[in-house]
């Protein structure tokens, strides 16, 4: 077992050891009376929501202590979740505190599991204001520097970060260290689908043997508008079927499923790692530690070191101790990932979207390489989609599977402000984005009868455990949150005066379904051609829910040449700075392909890797 897969098992072990002292009381038992600054004791339960639903915490309590806190179910995210998991609930136990920090890149469940133990110690009685004023003993040893060497020093763990390693170990390498300034490893990566591989050996094992370099550039070129780098779209298609190969038979990822196929890729390329992209990092790491790696987690680069003349020679981050560690070796990796968690980045073009990807994509390591002169490209773009939901201020959740559904299987249909509907709602993704664009707004609304929300919120959620979508109750008290709140959730039997409420205009919109429903009753779609018509039903209960345009990956970063050496403003090598993955700009053009940013990530660190390893030698 690898160092970081221990972290936190003493604590865990620990607690549960206790709590097997404490017995196994049922909520609310023991004494009546909770003791002087002590508790009820007895074992409490409660919920709270986390990222993705309702997060549930076991409290015991004696009359003096917390004996144990056990987070009992959940829908998080495995693997970005595990390590507030693990660590808040040791935390609160070894230090008899609610003042426990969150857990970096985990803020949502941290905090779920802090209120949900704040209800559970307020059932026992404690008196919960001192709970979160007391502080944990703290180690008062005061930071210091820590000074590394190696040969090659990779900034970030996800898909990127990780092949470079293992391939720059594979190929010579002596040391490599990877430093990760979040708790868990994955980044972007960790929530990724699928994964492109065409022209592997995976693809000519389900009898596809049609595809080709050739093919998986034109593809990809169209894709991206034809604004792609035409050098690593090169790379890229040469090389994403041998990446998969690489994944599958040296470094052991089990890929083994076909995953959907898009219809923008010509023949079927697409795969999905068994058990999701989540395994592959673990694999990865793992792998990357048995060949002699050195992992440092919660360790944040700051800043890139460099010599007299303007070479990269390492690294100064910051640990969680608050230490500074400066990693000196003649080759930097940037695998940072991207910068759409970062509104100081983000253009106008860009701010008019919802982000739903990782917390950590807020882009250090392209503003340090552009402090050593490095040059940018694509900054204006992001793998852009439509049918977000805003859960809170700029961030969003996925509503597009749910809103396909229900569109191709009942009369739901998409208006914009002025209640005149927009599209054929049964497009592609990259369609129905480009018709929410013009909106006022940069925003549509799917329009529902009771049957079509009863599609909608089924779907929604039975997938919420699985996707962070949406339970029915985050649905009801969205329908009953007042106005001015989002995300916008309307519903009522007065058509026209739900729109008012929803910010349509009401009267046009009941014009449009009326029409809607004429053209069904005639057999033809005579605005947009789309070929599943059903009716919106008259009278009982009308749903609008707003949708907006979402991204969780940028596609714009540093520069980089085809031996993924980063450029400065006169397209001359950065000496000693090397970058793949999400911070590499221009590969996807204006538009990325399904499947392809994992592809990418993998496919750009194995060759980063390989070129660090052979500049070395």
């Amino acid at each position: 077992m690898s160092n970081w897969h221990k972290r936190g098992l003493g604590l865990i072990l620990a607690a549960v050891m206790l709590a097997g002292l404490a017995g196994c009381g049922q909520s609310g038992t023991g004494s009546s009376v909770p003791a002087d600054g002590g508790y009820t004791a007895g074992t409490y339960t409660a919920q709270a929501d986390g990222n993705n639903g309702p997060v549930t915490v076991e409290v015991v309590v004696d009359d003096a202590s917390i004996v144990s806190v056990t987070v009992t179910d959940h829908a998080e995210t495995p693997g970005i979740s595990d390590p507030a998991i693990e660590r808040i609930p040791a935390s609160i136990v070894e230090g008899q505190t609610l003042a426990v920090d969150a857990v970096a890149g985990a803020t949502n469940t941290s905090k779920a599991i802090l209120a949900a133990a704040e209800d559970c110690l307020t059932q026992a009685g404690a008196d919960v204001e001192a709970l979160k004023q007391a502080a944990a003993q703290t180690d008062e040893t005061p930071a210091q520097t820590i000074e590394k060497t190696a040969d090659v020093v990779v900034i970030g763990s996800g898909a990127a970060g990780l092949s470079a390693a293992n391939a720059a170990l594979q190929q010579g390498a002596g040391s490599v260290i990877l430093l990760e300034k979040m708790a868990s490893m994955g980044g972007a990566s960790a929530v990724a689908g699928g994964i492109a591989g065409g022209c592997s050996e995976l693809q000519k094992s389900f009898g596809i043997t049609n595809d080709s370099p050739e093919l998986i550039y034109d593809d990809l070129l169209k894709g991206g508008e034809g604004q792609n780098d035409p050098t690593l779209l090169k790379l890229f298609a040469e090389n994403m079927g041998t990446t998969l190969d690489w994944l599958i038979d040296d470094m052991n990822v089990p890929i083994t499923q076909q995953f959907s196929n898009f219809p923008e890729h010509t023949v079927q390329r697409s795969f999905q790692v068994d058990g999701g992209s989540m395994t592959m990092i673990n694999v990865l790491a793992e792998n990357f530690e048995n060949q002699g790696g050195e992992i440092l987690m919660e360790t944040k680069a700051n800043e890139l070191l460099t010599d007299e003349s303007g070479a990269v020679v390492g690294v100064s981050a910051t640990d969680a101790d608050g230490n500074t560690v400066k990693v000196s070796a003649p080759i930097t990796v940037l695998a940072t990932g991207g910068f759409g968690n970062n509104p100081d980045m983000l253009s106008d073009s860009l701010s008019i979207a919802l982000f739903y990807g990782a917390v950590s994509s807020t882009g250090e390591g392209i503003q340090m390489a552009e402090a050593v002169g490095a040059q940018t490209c694509f900054m204006d773009y992001a793998k852009m989609y439509p049918q977000g939901i805003e859960v809170s201020e700029g961030l969003g959740k996925v509503a597009s599977v749910h809103s396909a559904l229900t569109t191709q299987t009942t009369g739901a249909i998409y208006v914009n402000k002025e209640g005149q509907r927009v599209v054929d709602e049964n497009l592609d993704f990259v369609s129905i984005k480009k018709a929410t664009v013009p909106q006022t707004d940069n925003v549509i609304y799917l329009v529902m009868d009771q049957n079509a929300y009863d599609v909608w919120a089924k779907s929604a959620n039975e997938s919420h455990s699985s996707s962070g979508l949406f339970t029915y109750e985050d649905q009801e008290k969205w329908f009953t949150a007042p106005d001015g709140t989002t995300p916008v959730f309307r519903r009522g039997e007065d058509l026209a005066a739900v729109g008012e409420a929803a910010g349509i205009d009401g009267e046009a919109l009941k014009a449009t379904v009326d029409n809607w429903n004429a053209m069904v009753a005639a057999g033809e779609d005579t605005q947009f051609g789309r070929e599943e018509l059903f009716p919106l039903e008259e009278g009982g209960t009308y749903y609008i829910i707003e949708q907006k345009l979402r991204f969780a990956t940028t596609l714009g970063g540093v520069k980089v040449n085809e031996s993924f050496q980063v450029l400065n403003g006169e397209d001359q090598p950065i000496a000693g700075l090397y970058a793949a993955g999400e911070c590499v700009g221009g590969v996807h053009g204006t538009e990325s392909m399904p499947t392809c940013m994992l592809s990418w990530a993998a496919t750009s660190g194995k060759l980063c890797g390989e070129q660090v390893a052979a500049a070395l030698q």
